[in-house]
Formats: structure tokens, sequence, C-alpha cells
């Protein structure tokens, strides 16, 4: 009987010391997760869209870039008080979120700009090979004649 209580007893002196590091390890993701959802729904308010899309339209492979590489920081009134895990990790999401959404804009007016620039062109040259009285081309070499 003696055998069996050492084995057992050492069992649960184990299960003893492991779970409180598994606790504190699940506590540590909560905070990492709050912090992480947190600041990805401030970056989507903060981030303002329009000026990004018109700086994308603009300034095309310019402002692409510059939507990657500026992101402005947080607001330090929303981490007082937060651990520096929160704080970390807030931080982190805050500029990867804020960076993804500014380069989609400006990449989305990027693409407006390709798109206005090409319809530009069809229209363009469809109108000299008409002429200035536009009215179909109906014959095979362009212009339908006075």
């Amino acid at each position: 009987m003696k055998k069996l209580k050492k084995p057992f007893v050492l069992f649960i002196l184990v299960i003893m010391l492991i779970i409180p590091f598994q606790l504190i390890g699940q506590e540590a993701n909560s905070i990492i997760e709050e912090a992480w959802a947190d600041a990805e729904a401030d970056a989507k308010k903060d981030v303002k869209k329009d000026n990004w899309l018109v700086f994308g339209f603009f300034v095309p492979i310019f402002g692409v870039g510059v939507a990657y590489l500026f992101t402005p920081p947080q607001k330090d009134e929303r981490l007082i008080g937060k651990s520096s895990e929160y704080v970390q990790a807030y931080t982190d999401a805050y500029k990867s979120e804020k960076r993804r959404i500014q380069t989609s804009y400006a990449s989305l007016g990027c693409m407006l700009t390709g798109l206005t620039a090409g319809c530009t062109f069809i229209f363009i040259k469809e109108w000299s090979t008409c002429g200035s009285n536009y009215s179909g081309c109906s014959d095979s070499d362009g212009y339908s004649g006075d």
C-alpha cells in the first residue's frame, strides 16, 4: 500500500505545480487577445479612409508607399492603467491594422487612377479617330464624312 501512495502523492504534487503556470499563460493570452481586438477597433475608427483614397488617386505609387510607411501613433490616453503586455500588444496591433487599412485605401485610389486613365485614353482615341462629329463611327475607316 505504501508503494502505491508515494507515486500518487508525487503525481498530485506535480499537477498542483503545473496548473498555476497554465492559468497564468491563459490569462496573458486573454490580455493579448483583448489588446488586439481593442487596437483593431480603434485603428478602424481612427484611419481617415477618404484621405488615403484621394492621396492614392492623385499620387498613385508614392501614395501607396507613404500609406505603408506612415503610421501615426495611437492615442496614449487609451493605454493609461494597462499592463505592459497589453500596451505592447495594443501598439503592435494598432500599427499593423492601421497600416493595412491605409495601404488598402491608397491602393484602391491608385487602381482608380489607372481605370480613369485607361477610360480617358480609350475615349480620346475614339474621339480622335471619329473626328469631332462623334456619332458612333459607322463606316470602317472611322469617319462617316460630311
